[in-house]
């Protein structure tokens, strides 16, 4: 197995090798400030993206801007509606 000799230090707030970066790190999950945990979206997104990609393909759109509008407007409403549901 071969030595793996970055040339830029792992990143304290990512843990990727890349240079220095000043101030937050553009690569590192946030942090809830209710929770203190890591909020990572990652699995979400991994999740909807081959659905977006296969309504454009399905739709034929040749520029799928709008439409990836239109879903950043309705996700921004669906998350300003929801609640999380009580305990117990």
């Amino acid at each position: 197995m071969a030595d793996i000799n970055p040339t830029a230090p792992r990143c304290d707030q990512c843990g990727m090798f890349h240079p220095p970066i000043q101030g937050t790190c553009p690569m590192a999950k946030p942090v809830s400030k209710t929770t203190g945990k890591k909020i990572d979206v990652d699995p979400f997104l991994r999740k909807i993206k081959p659905i977006v990609e296969s309504q454009i393909e399905m739709k034929k759109l040749e520029d799928p801007t709008n439409l990836l509008n239109y879903l950043t407007v309705e996700l921004t409403k669906l998350c300003e509606q929801y609640q999380e549901p009580k305990k117990g």
